[in-house]
């Protein structure tokens, strides 16, 4: 992760998207809704034996293929542009809503009214599950650092340098800062956020770190701007072999490990490989769509609406009216009829993502909707 030979001109416009990211957050949304629903609905004695243990590990990639993407997106729009968004004071201001958004949304999503339960044990459990770090929390808080070093920085040079080091940072002290958090007291709030002992699933150590490391690959990778180029997709492919060679080495057993007692998410070696493995996803979806200049309309739609079909596929799932899972059951079905449940939830979420993209211009615009509609009728009868 260093910065890039030749940088792009400070203030260059360049495309803000690329065709090899947006396809990676289309399988990774893919991945996403199907894993969920697998998981629970498959019966437990489906799950095991080493295809499944092979699936798992490819399935832990979809939150990494999303921290990373965000980061290479946060590249492509902002830094590749940076003297257009430093002079754009509404686009800075929508970007820190935006990351206030998501962290308000992981909030929601995991509240339960069950956190005001008389039973103590219940209403624990659901604090608990409230104030457990998400992705969404991750990235919404990674945004807002990003775009706070973007504010003081003076080149997008100085931004990539500096989420070089903060990723590097992140990663190296998970593992000790993992297991020492004190579990309780005043700052647990807080404290969920660098820890996975609360049963926080993306503590900012070490997931800011793939974000951040995206934001650092993507401004080496793109240099001087176009994701099209030759120059692009062969410094995307240096450093997915030199990151995954780095994970590789450092998961070999007599490498120098930190002090045991961390969660394994934490470990520096796992955080290596698994970014090493999807940036080669990203290096070989670069090599294969050169020459592509966009997508179908449908996939680019949902390249956009990763966050729409996150939130929409967690409610089908758990929440009402729908709630499948409190309906249907955990753990009941055959590998045939959890497959099919995934096909349901794929089919229903991205039908309600396309809707709502649709539908979106005029829900945005309400007033000018209603005017609209209101000369329409006035013409028909006008007509009559």
């Amino acid at each position: 992760m260093t910065t890039a030979p030749n940088p792009p001109p400070v203030g260059y416009a360049v495309r803000t998207r690329a065709v090899f990211i947006d396809i990676l957050k289309v399988i990774t949304a893919l991945q996403m809704m199907n894993g969920h629903t697998l998981n629970e609905f498959l019966l437990p004695s489906l799950q095991k034996g080493e295809f499944f243990d092979n699936y798992t590990h490819f399935r832990g990639l979809v939150s990494v293929g999303f921290l990373v993407s965000a980061g290479f997106s946060f590249h492509l729009a902002t830094l590749s542009r940076f003297d257009q968004h430093k002079a754009d004071g509404r686009a800075q201001r929508k970007r820190v809503l935006r990351a206030l958004i998501l962290v308000a949304l992981a909030y929601i999503l995991r509240f339960s009214n069950t956190i005001w339960s008389d039973n103590a044990y219940y209403a624990n459990e659901a604090f608990l599950n409230f104030i457990r770090a998400d992705a969404l929390q991750c990235i919404g808080l990674t945004l807002l650092l990003l775009e706070g070093m973007t504010a003081i920085a003076r080149h997008p040079r100085q931004v990539a340098m500096g989420a070089t080091m903060l990723a590097m940072a992140t990663t190296a002290l998970a593992p000790l800062v993992d297991p020492n958090v004190p579990t309780e007291g005043p700052w647990i709030f807080l404290t969920a956020y660098v820890t996975h002992q609360f049963g926080s699933l993306f503590p900012l150590l070490p997931w800011s770190g793939f974000m951040l490391a995206g934001v650092a690959i993507g401004y080496f990778s793109f240099g001087g701007g176009s994701s099209h180029t030759l120059a692009t997709r062969v410094r995307l492919s240096i450093s997915a072999l030199v990151i995954f060679g780095l994970g590789y080495v450092t998961l070999l057993p007599d490498f120098p490990r930190p002090p045991r007692g961390y969660h394994p998410g934490a470990s520096p070696g796992h955080v290596l490989y698994k970014l090493g493995e999807i940036l080669l996803a990203l290096a070989v979806l670069a090599w294969l769509s050169r020459g592509v200049t966009r997508l179908p309309k449908i996939l680019s739609i949902l390249a956009k609406e990763t966050l729409t079909l996150y939130i929409v596929h967690l409610a089908l799932l758990y929440r009402w009216p729908l709630g499948l899972v409190s309906r249907i059951g955990r753990s009941g079905m055959t590998v045939g009829q959890a497959l099919g449940m995934g096909v349901v939830v794929v089919t229903f979420t991205v039908l309600v993502t396309l809707g709502k993209n649709a539908a979106w211009p005029y829900l945005s615009n309400f007033k000018a909707t209603v005017r609209s509609i209101a000369a329409y009728a006035r013409r028909r009868r006008e007509n009559a």
